[in-house]
């Protein structure tokens, strides 16, 4: 029989990925390196009964030590990936990039889907994941078609609706969100295309363009999306419905992760 106190149960935690950036103080003092999350993601973390962890960039050698520590992980959005993680040049419109990031963030993508972490990853973090897992961006959505790019970026309408979206009915992100059409927010420039082998397209723009992902190896609990759910949250069902799924599979991981530790400590 075990000596040790039975463990308290505890929110599950999820890493949230940072956005990077150099800020420069109005006083004139020295430019500051900062890594830092919009605290709409942390509201809606927190919302759904889980417990964020700022994730800024790491070394990505260190990817798994650090989702060691969490149940679940958010990719965040923020800066443009840099087209060389896939093989393309740079569009002039493209960047400003984040080199660290990138490689912190594909490391953690990579990491994640070995292990079957529960993933979420949310406009940069879809494209992100996308590149991570071997598909392509398209680098600049006005390119030959002003109205598709005016369409989507609209960053002073971030907590409107602007846009309809259509979600495969088969797909698990349509089971998640208990719909197959919603107006959501938007505010992007760049968007999937190629979709990653490893990634199933699961909801679309009606002019094409890739609204939502979701992983093809149904042991892999992972969706993204492109627009913003965080930013809906608190008014919105279905973005809601986005955040309980991953605490419910954050918390079913925290759970695993548990009795596998109580296992090894009552092994003789």
């Amino acid at each position: 029989m075990s000596t040790h106190p039975p463990s308290v149960a505890r929110r599950p935690v999820v890493g949230v990925t940072a956005t990077t950036s150099t800020l420069h103080p109005a006083d004139g003092a020295p430019a500051i390196d900062a890594a830092y999350v919009d605290a709409a993601y942390l509201a809606a973390v927190r919302a759904a009964g889980m417990t964020p962890v700022v994730l800024p960039p790491n070394d990505p050698a260190d990817a798994h030590a650090v989702l060691d520590g969490v149940d679940a992980l958010l990719l965040s959005g923020g800066e443009d990936v840099d087209p060389a993680h896939y093989g393309a040049a740079p569009h002039a419109a493209a960047g400003p990039f984040a080199a660290a990031r990138d490689a912190s963030e594909i490391a953690l993508a990579r990491a994640a889907r070995d292990r079957r972490l529960p993933t979420l990853a949310i406009c940069r973090g879809v494209q992100l994941l996308n590149v991570a897992l071997g598909g392509t961006l398209a680098q600049h959505l006005a390119d030959g078609d002003a109205e598709r790019g005016a369409r989507h970026d609209r960053m002073a309408d971030r907590h409107r609706r602007v846009h309809a979206v259509t979600v495969d009915a088969a797909s698990p992100l349509a089971h998640v969100l208990g719909a197959t059409a919603l107006d959501v927010n938007s505010y992007h420039h760049q968007a999937v295309d190629g979709v990653a082998p490893p990634l199933a397209a699961a909801a679309w723009c009606d002019d094409g363009v890739v609204e939502g992902v979701a992983a093809r190896d149904a042991a892999w609990p992972a969706l993204g999306v492109q627009w913003h759910p965080e930013d809906l949250a608190h008014h919105g069902a279905c973005e809601q419905r986005l955040f309980a799924w991953l605490a419910t599979h954050a918390a079913s991981h925290a759970a695993s992760h548990a009795a596998s530790h109580a296992g090894q400590r009552d092994a003789p």
